[in-house]
């Protein structure tokens, strides 16, 4: 965990059980799942989060190189409206759960490229920290893919235009 956020593949009943025992308080979906739509039991269906139906064209990107200079304008370039709009909601809902002291897990598929791309821009927002620190350090602690351009892009316009 890095500073009360999680990020996860998509969990299955035994994940939600060990999440509620290890006290999280929210979740988010970045790929359109509820916990409710994974789980009968009443317990874990009472476990608070929001959903969003976030596309994935960040894992089929290429890689951060140490000449490429992530920026707004790439992002921009290689988005389109929706992606944005959803992907901004996604932050500032992680952004506000980060701030309320929240514990929460940010979970997508396989929780590489979508959750640490959340995840990274909310916590570089909140702290003020450097994006490309915050990925690194969620690819070291949770396994996820190192950044691609368009993922490190996408933390830098999110860091520049988040109101």
């Amino acid at each position: 965990m890095i500073e009360g956020i999680t990020i996860s593949a998509l969990p299955d009943e035994a994940t939600l059980e060990r999440w509620v025992s290890d006290r999280v308080t929210k979740w988010v979906s970045l790929c359109g799942v509820s916990v409710h739509d994974i789980t009968k039991s009443e317990r874990l269906r009472s476990f608070e989060g929001d959903v969003f139906r976030l596309g994935d064209p960040f894992s089929n990107s290429q890689s951060l190189s140490p000449e490429f200079r992530p920026s707004a304008r790439y992002f921009l370039d290689n988005s389109n409206p929706m992606l944005r709009s959803t992907l901004t909601q996604a932050v500032r809902k992680v952004s506000e759960n980060f701030q309320e002291g929240q514990n929460q897990v940010v979970f997508c598929h396989l929780g590489k490229s979508r959750s640490p791309l959340v995840s990274t821009a909310a916590i570089a927002i909140c702290t003020q920290s450097e994006p490309e620190a915050v990925w690194l350090k969620l690819s070291r602690d949770h396994g996820a893919a190192p950044a691609t351009r368009l993922g490190m892009s996408a933390a830098y316009w999110l860091v520049e235009n988040y109101k």
